[in-house]
């Protein structure tokens, strides 16, 4: 067993995950000043609490001094898009010059473009470009990302990204399947993309053991309710969880659906309506903001404070993608949420860590620091008012996963 000592303070967010991550305060966070925590050989924290409290019946195998640096349980990126190839850089130029994401994606740019560009890649040129991407977000402390596909949109190559996220090493990666992300340039309509989605691809995904997830876009000129609809239950007979991209650039009205059908996640939500936001408050799925792509693309930021106030749990991801959100900064994305979300800096550290992992279903075994969780964790030498701050200062020291260093 491993003993972690001389810990300046944990913050466990304890009490954040007991109140399933609603209307927190800063005192949900969970602050034990001069820690010690216990990591057994599978990597699951055992026990943590003030140092002087610590039982002398344990048998330890292993100390290690972290010197007063302070912990908190290691982010987790939701909501990613990582494994693509090429970039959108061109498009960037474009949306700065005034042309809309619609308008670029008619004209043969925006997903097509990097789909183009997937399908020409190799799956070793996939792995080693990913690789690097999930290098980056690990020295920022994160241990788990969310990857979607979607960037190949034929069952040949959706397959391919993956697989290159079976490949993907030192994070744990969750990968999610989003076929139904926009229209092939080999289909003539989005009906008869779904219906092979529907009855070929998704089940060939399944039982293959490629993804436990399945995403939609649900968007003006892409999928509509009627497709997720039909897409639900074919996810539901497969015992998949589901997650939707949805009111990012219009109004979709999908949030009664999703609760009828306890949807894992809503991610967006630039366009949620008034009424909707009480309902989603009582229910179970987890609202993930993603402010990057909102920033990007030149549209409003979502309502997160009046989610917040209402009671809707709130997490945040990067969306980490070659055209809408091409950054992988976490001091970006922090000091995002805070200025244009209206977030408090305790909502934003729940929202990478216990709030995130709600989202993605783990919250019973990752985002904070509690006995039988993994023992994913950050050390800090910094106070935590430093936290998402100053834009590219981001005070991460070192990164475990399991009990293990990373970084």
């Amino acid at each position: 067993m491993i003993l972690y000592y001389n810990i300046k303070t944990a913050y466990t967010l304890k009490a954040a995950y007991k109140k399933m991550g609603k209307l927190l305060s800063a005192k949900d966070l969970s602050q034990v000043k001069n820690a010690a925590m216990l990591v057994d050989k599978d990597g699951k924290i055992t026990w943590l609490g003030k140092e002087v409290n610590l039982k002398k019946d344990f048998k330890i195998t292993q100390r290690v001094d972290l010197k007063q640096q302070s912990i908190l349980p290691a982010f987790i990126d939701c909501h990613t898009h990582i494994v693509f190839a090429g970039n959108r850089a061109k498009e960037f130029e474009l949306r700065n010059q005034g042309a809309s994401y619609q308008a670029i994606a008619k004209a043969g740019g925006g997903i097509v473009n990097t789909v183009k560009q997937t399908r020409k890649a190799t799956k070793q040129e996939l792995i080693s470009l990913a690789q690097k991407r999930v290098d980056r977000f690990i020295k920022q402390g994160l241990t788990t990302i969310e990857a979607k596909s979607g960037y190949g949109l034929n069952l040949k190559t959706e397959k391919k990204i993956l697989e290159v996220n079976k490949a993907l090493k030192k994070a744990r990666i969750i990968s999610t399947y989003l076929g139904p992300h926009a229209l092939p340039p080999e289909h003539k309509n989005l009906d008869t993309y779904l219906e092979q989605i529907i009855t070929k691809d998704l089940e060939a995904i399944f039982t293959a053991g490629l993804a436990c997830r399945a995403d939609i876009f649900v968007e003006k000129n892409y999928f509509t309710k009627i497709h997720l609809n039909a897409y639900i239950q074919k996810v539901k007979s497969l015992k998949m969880d589901l997650t939707i991209h949805a009111d990012q650039m219009s109004s979709t009205e999908v949030v009664e659906l999703a609760i009828k059908h306890h949807v894992r996640s809503l991610d967006h939500l630039v366009y949620i309506k008034d009424k909707e936001m009480a309902a989603l408050a009582k229910s179970n799925i987890t609202a993930v903001m993603l402010p990057i792509a909102e920033k990007y693309i030149h549209i409003p930021f979502p309502p997160a404070r009046k989610l917040l106030k209402q009671g809707v749990r709130l997490a945040l991801s990067t969306d980490f993608n070659p055209g809408s959100a091409p950054s992988q900064d976490l001091s970006f994305l922090g000091v995002l949420a805070r200025l244009d979300l209206k977030m408090h800096l305790h909502e934003v550290i729940a929202g990478l860590t216990i709030n995130a992992a709600f989202a993605l279903g783990l919250e019973k075994e990752l985002g904070s620091l509690e006995k039988n969780k993994w023992a994913d964790f950050i050390t800090t030498e910094a106070e935590l008012e430093d936290f998402f701050y100053s834009v590219g200062q981001h005070p991460v020291k070192q990164v475990y996963s399991k009990g293990k260093k990373l970084v």
